[in-house]
């Protein structure tokens, strides 16, 4: 085996006898051919019994007090960081930056205007074809009836006459 997989295995499961024995024994096979992988499986064994002889100690209860209110305001924090990214977005949904006020601005007058305009050209038609209703009807009425362009080749204007 190389040291990088020798290095591996003695940080993770050498020590606690999580290997096989294959593994095992060619692990030891190695520490006689490498002093490095030797030492460092020395050095891992001492810092393990001094974690082993370390003894628990109980943590004052303010720790804990510190801890939580700790999350809590981290907690809040976030939360208001969301609300807070909410709420700009929001706002800058609402308060565009002015070349987009203007762009819609000048559609909107581009809007009003097309409609507008429709309005009136329809009226003006309107009262035109009224007009010519009127024109052909005064016409008839009052009996210019030489005209063949106004002629609609009916009698009906003799009958209502």
């Amino acid at each position: 085996m190389r040291c990088k997989k020798i290095r591996e295995l003695l940080k993770s499961d050498y020590l606690d006898g999580a290997i096989s024995q294959k593994e095992e024994q060619l692990i030891k096979e190695h520490f006689t051919n490498c002093p490095q992988c030797l030492r460092l499986e020395k050095e891992l064994q001492t810092q393990r019994m001094l974690f082993q002889k370390a003894k628990r100690q109980q943590i004052p209860g303010r720790v804990w007090q510190n801890v939580r209110d700790a999350i809590i305001t981290e907690r809040l924090n976030h939360d208001s960081k969301v609300s807070r990214g909410i709420l700009k977005r929001l706002r800058e949904l609402l308060w565009a930056p002015r070349p987009v006020f203007a762009l819609a601005s000048a559609f909107a007058v581009i809007i009003f205007v097309v409609i507008f305009a429709g309005i009136h050209i329809q009226k003006k038609q309107s009262v035109s074809n009224q007009s010519n209703r009127e024109t052909v009807a005064d016409y008839s009425i009052n009996g210019g009836n030489e005209d063949l362009l106004y002629d609609l080749g009916t009698n009906v204007e003799e009958y209502f006459l």
